[in-house]
């Protein structure tokens, strides 16, 4: 077992749902990106709708799920 496939077990979200509060604000854009780079299918929640359309396309793009 290497050290990433370790902690990637230990760690993981895959299989998990995160909902963000916040998501369209700096802090919580990059919430939302550490989470879904985890595996976590995300939910970005803020009051801008047009920021949560940008996030969510750079979650995808990145491979995220959101």
């Amino acid at each position: 077992m290497t050290a990433e496939s370790y902690l990637k077990g230990l760690f993981g979200l895959h299989g998990r749902t995160a909902v963000v509060i916040g998501g369209t604000g700096v802090l919580g854009s990059a919430f939302c990106e550490a989470l879904a780079g985890a595996g976590a299918h995300t939910i970005v929640a803020g009051r801008d709708a047009a920021r949560g359309e940008d996030c969510v396309h750079r979650l995808k793009a990145s491979g995220g799920s959101a």
